[in-house]
């Protein structure tokens, strides 16, 4: 899910769904969209959440709809296509959460190694 509406492409109002904010408020929101890492890598099906301050990514998803896997090191996670083991992301640790860092292909002008942080 993300609060940046600019890193979605081919948005669509999907089913209502309630996210709660660290704040403690909760909000309803339907539009989706995917958002395309590089060439060969996109998150489908992120959930657009106006208010949220950060992105967050759902492994479970990531992997599933992109057949990779992610491994998870004491100072980084790196992300690799499951069949060629190929790199396609790396990330940072830091106060116990793993991030993700980048910029989207078109947005960049060109692939880069990293993901943004979603």
């Amino acid at each position: 899910m993300t609060g940046r509406r600019e890193l979605l492409d081919d948005i669509w109002q999907g089913k209502a769904s309630t996210v709660s904010l660290p704040d403690g408020s909760r909000i309803v929101t339907e539009e989706h969209g995917r958002v395309i890492l590089n060439d060969n890598f996109t998150l489908k099906d992120v959930l657009y959440v106006p208010s949220l301050t950060c992105d967050l990514i759902s492994v479970q998803q990531l992997i599933t709809e992109n057949n990779c896997v992610v491994t998870f090191y004491n100072d980084h996670p790196v992300i690799q296509d499951q069949s060629t083991r190929m790199k396609i992301g790396r990330g940072e640790h830091s106060d116990g959460v793993y991030y993700f860092k980048g910029e989207r292909r078109h947005m960049a002008g060109q692939a880069n190694n990293y993901l943004p942080k979603t």
